[in-house]
C-alpha cells in the first residue's frame, strides 16, 4: 500500500545471463531465475537466500535448427500453479510442473510442450487471480461508475441482504448478461439474459456486477452484501 520497499537483498550472480527473468512460485517461497543455458532456483525463506542458490536444469542441447536453440527464455505462471518458459525463437515451452518443491523435485520438463508455431515471448496475461487484499490496498473496491454507466444502470438495495434488482434507464437498452464477481475474481452469478431479481447466497462483502447490453455496452457496478 504505501509503496516502500521492505526487503531489499542485493547479490550478485556470476552466471552468463544473455535474457535473465524471474517468477515466483506460487507460494512466493521459491524463487526461478532463467539464465540462458540454466534454470536456478532460490529458496526464500532461507536465512542466506544467496547460498540458496540450486540449478534444477541446465540446456540439455535441444535445437529446432542449428540456428535456434532452446535456451530458457520468459517464465511465466500459470492458473494451474505451473511455470511456463519460453524457449527463444522455438516452438515450444519448458515447464516447471511442481515449483513449490525443492531442488530437482521441481520437475523441470525441457521442450515439454510443443507449439504449432515458433513464439518468443510467454503472452502477457493479466494476473486477475491476486485475491482479496486488506482494507483499502485493494484496487478491486475501488470500481468507478462512469458518466452515462451511472445514470444507465440502477442496482437496488444496495448494500443488500440476499437479493437485488437491474433495471436500465434508458429504455432503448435490453440487456444481453449479467455476471456478478467476488472480489477475487471468481463468477457467482450468470445469466444471459435479464433477471429481475438476482439471488447471491455467499457470505457478506463486496461484489462486482457487470451489465452487457445488445448495443455492446459494458456496465459496472460495485454492490456490498450484509
Amino acid at each position: 500500500c504505501s509503496g516502500t520497499i521492505t526487503f531489499d537483498q542485493l547479490f550478485s550472480f556470476s552466471h552468463y545471463i544473455f535474457a535473465p527473468f524471474i517468477e515466483f512460485s506460487p507460494s512466493g517461497r521459491y524463487l526461478y531465475v532463467t539464465a540462458t543455458d540454466s534454470l536456478f532456483q532460490f529458496d526464500m525463506h532461507s536465512s542466506n537466500i544467496p547460498a540458496s542458490k540450486v540449478v534444477v536444469a541446465i540446456f540439455d542441447g535441444f535445437f529446432f535448427n542449428p540456428q535456434y536453440p532452446a535456451y530458457f527464455g520468459y517464465p511465466l505462471r500459470a492458473i494451474d500453479g505451473k511455470i511456463y518458459i519460453s524457449a527463444g525463437d522455438v516452438n515450444a515451452f519448458h515447464v516447471i510442473n511442481y515449483p513449490d518443491s525443492a531442488g530437482i523435485a521441481c520437475q523441470v520438463g525441457q521442450h515439454q510442450i510443443i507449439l504449432p508455431c515458433f513464439i518468443s515471448m510467454d503472452p502477457s496475461i493479466p494476473n486477475y487471480r491476486l485475491g482479496a487484499l486488506p482494507g483499502e490496498c485493494d484496487s478491486l473496491l475501488s470500481v468507478a461508475d462512469f458518466g452515462s454507466q451511472k445514470e444507465m444502470l440502477n442496482v437496488f438495495p444496495n448494500p443488500f441482504d440476499e437479493t437485488f434488482s437491474i433495471t436500465l434507464s434508458n429504455v432503448k437498452e435490453k440487456i444481453s448478461s449479467i455476471s456478478v464477481y467476488r472480489v477475487d475474481g471468481i463468477e457467482v452469478f450468470h445469466c444471459a439474459e435479464n433477471a429481475n431479481s438476482i439471488s447471491i447466497k455467499g457470505k457478506s462483502g463486496i461484489y462486482i456486477v457487470k451489465v452487457l447490453t445488445l448495443s455492446g455496452k459494458s456496465m459496472v457496478r460495485k454492490m456490498v452484501k450484509k
